[in-house]
């Protein structure tokens, strides 16, 4: 049985920043059944919230933000137990409310632990946010649930408490992901390069020249499991100038995005069978939009890139990735959509035979708003032939289930006139730029679709070959 975890709170309440009800449903993936269903009224507006799975298949890892202290709260909760029963987990601050903590980047469970990686930003805006791992040992669940934080000149230890923690990276925004035995982070920074000098204008001085010119910079990480180490570190080659005080501004400088996907399986020189992750980043400098494309392609720019688990470069793409990049896995090809000159279109790439170009390029109708792509088994489906192509037009959804290889409907379209998916109500500071596809999951060769419908009431719908059920 597999099982659909649900979790929402009322736009009403948040517009008007009132103390936060947080709903759950459980739901049977097969049969639409509601397993589970909860609510909670919490004292403060709670935001970024957010539900992982947990160790075991009846349990779940909520996490949230509150806004009056600047905390992330985390409370694991079963089947069967009320969230008024559970007493959440304080991920406390080092930076006494001065700065917000988070978003949660990413939340992983065993047996005798509760990982989660987050982001921690300083008291100013000269330096970047710590990418943190806190670590939440199961016994201690039940004692004070306060996190072992002590102050930024002693970042890197692991601590006693309920909570330990430690910062493992700097960056600005942050992704992780898992694929097999090893975890993945993404980071996005200002860097400087040494053997530039640039010039900067300060008031009542005037201009000055400085050493080490600041870029924008995508890097990623890998180590071994569990969340801790990171083991080997590759820096993209893109890079794109900054401003002379790049944190400070980089709000109104980038729009800048990561896409994240288990890879087909490498063979080795030696014969030997190496798991991949597949990672696409892209920005584009906020005074490119609207240039002339001669003058916005200098300021714009991305990767595709398919990488062993240790870091190797298992093969590049040399088309211009630049915004609002999704993939999925078919085979051992690589499916994705993405938007360039402000039109969508699809494609796919076959990292393993070598190609550093597409295989493959449809054009979507121009009225798309939004396009994603879906496959089963969090996007990467080894043994598949076929997808899902979801597309956000002005007058709803249409939905359509296409070929791995030559992109072309198998069957013909589903129109949802008047749905729409859901969309995030808040965006924390440290989030990526291109949106989240919310609301799509591949399941056993069906798509679990969740949508508002024409009455804006939030709709479960699965979608099989040839049929479709509300």
């Amino acid at each position: 049985m597999g099982i659909l975890g649900i979790v929402w709170k009322n736009k009403k309440e948040w517009e008007a920043r009132s103390p936060s009800a947080l709903y759950i449903a459980v739901v049977d993936c097969t049969t639409g059944e509601i397993k589970h269903k909860d609510s909670h009224h919490w004292q403060d507006v709670a935001e970024d919230i957010r539900l992982w799975p947990g160790f075991t298949l009846d349990e779940w890892i909520i996490t949230w933000q509150v806004a009056r202290t600047a905390n992330i709260l985390l409370c694991p909760f079963h089947f069967g137990t009320t969230l008024t029963t559970v007493t959440p987990v304080v991920i406390d601050t080092v930076t006494e409310d001065m700065t917000g903590i988070g978003p949660v980047v990413f939340v992983t469970a065993t047996e005798q632990d509760i990982r989660v990686v987050h982001l921690q930003p300083l008291l100013d805006d000269t330096s970047p946010p710590f990418v943190r791992v806190s670590r939440i040992v199961r016994k201690h669940l039940d004692q004070p649930n306060r996190a072992g934080f002590m102050k930024p000149i002693l970042e890197y230890l692991w601590l006693g408490g309920t909570v330990q923690t430690k910062a493992i990276e700097d960056a600005l925004k942050a992704e992780v992901a898992i694929r097999g035995q090893t975890w993945y982070l993404v980071t996005f920074n200002a860097e400087e390069n040494m053997n530039e000098e640039f010039e900067f204008e300060l008031p009542e001085i005037g201009i000055r020249k400085v050493q080490g010119k600041p870029y924008w910079r995508f890097k990623i990480a890998g180590g071994h499991l569990p969340l801790s180490k990171l083991m080997w570190k590759y820096l993209f080659r893109i890079q794109i100038p900054a401003n002379s005080d790049p944190y400070a501004s980089f709000f109104e400088d980038v729009i800048v995005g990561t896409y994240l996907i288990a890879g087909p399986t490498w063979i080795t020189v030696k014969r030997e069978a190496s798991q991949t992750i597949v990672a696409a980043v892209g920005l584009i400098k906020k005074e490119a939009l609207g240039l002339p494309e001669e003058q916005a392609r200098p300021l714009r720019g991305g990767a595709l890139l398919c990488l062993s688990s240790t870091g190797q470069v298992v093969q590049e793409c040399k088309e211009e990735i630049v915004e609002q990049v999704e993939l999925c896995l078919v085979g051992d090809t690589v499916i994705g959509v993405d938007r360039i000159q402000r039109r969508w279109r699809l494609w796919c790439w076959e990292p393993l035979t070598g190609k550093e170009q597409f295989s493959t390029v449809q054009w979507l109708d121009e009225s798309v708003v939004h396009a994603h792509v879906v496959t089963n088994h969090e996007n990467s489906d080894p043994q598949g032939t076929q997808f899902w192509l979801v597309e956000e037009r002005p007058k709803g959804l249409a939905v359509s289930r296409r070929d791995g290889q030559t992109l072309e409907e198998i069957e013909e379209p589903i129109t949802l006139t008047g749905w729409s998916l859901p969309y995030a109500l808040d965006r924390p500071v440290g989030e990526w730029d291109w949106p989240v596809k919310k609301g799509l999951i591949g399941y056993q060769d069906a798509l679990l679709l969740i949508a508002a419908d024409e009455e804006n009431q939030m709709v479960l719908y699965r979608v099989e070959a040839g049929t479709e059920e509300r």
